[in-house]
């Protein structure tokens, strides 16, 4: 058996210029199963892109409403903005909490009843708006002038 020798084979394959005309089928060949395995794997992942999409904006409005309820420990003037609960929320959702601080009692029973906020039968419009800040994080201390 021949001895392998390095030298040889760069010299050999050093004059050539183009690759040999077997080469390109020859690599479509060994290419062709892993193409074949990405373009599924990309089919099988675009419906979960399309699936996920949903949970990761509703993780972004959690979010927000976290990070604004840990702003809330600041008073925030009137026209400070309520991030939104859902992506569809009502007409009357209040966006800011001067907003929120001049609601109507027809306006709080609305988002009460949306978002399911529990409150007492007897509650009054003050603490009905209480409610819908502490359900939104909005701090009380907001509140402080309608209570």
């Amino acid at each position: 058996m021949e001895e392998f020798n390095t030298q040889q084979v760069i010299q050999t394959y050093s004059n050539i210029e183009a690759p040999p005309p077997w080469f390109a089928p020859a690599l479509a060949a060994a290419l062709a199963p892993m193409e074949a395995a990405i373009a599924s794997m990309v089919a099988t992942i675009a419906p979960m892109a399309t699936a996920i999409a949903p949970m990761v904006a509703s993780i972004t409005r959690l979010e927000n409403r976290l990070i604004q309820s840990m702003n809330g420990s600041a008073m925030h003037s009137s026209d400070f903005l309520i991030a939104p609960v859902s992506p569809a929320q009502p007409a009357e959702f209040p966006r800011t909490c001067g907003e929120l601080m001049t609601m109507t009692l027809d306006d709080c029973n609305v988002i009460i009843a949306t978002y399911n906020i529990i409150v007492a039968d007897n509650d009054e419009l003050a603490q009905k708006r209480s409610k819908i800040a502490a359900f939104l994080g909005v701090r009380r201390v907001v509140l402080s002038t309608i209570l």
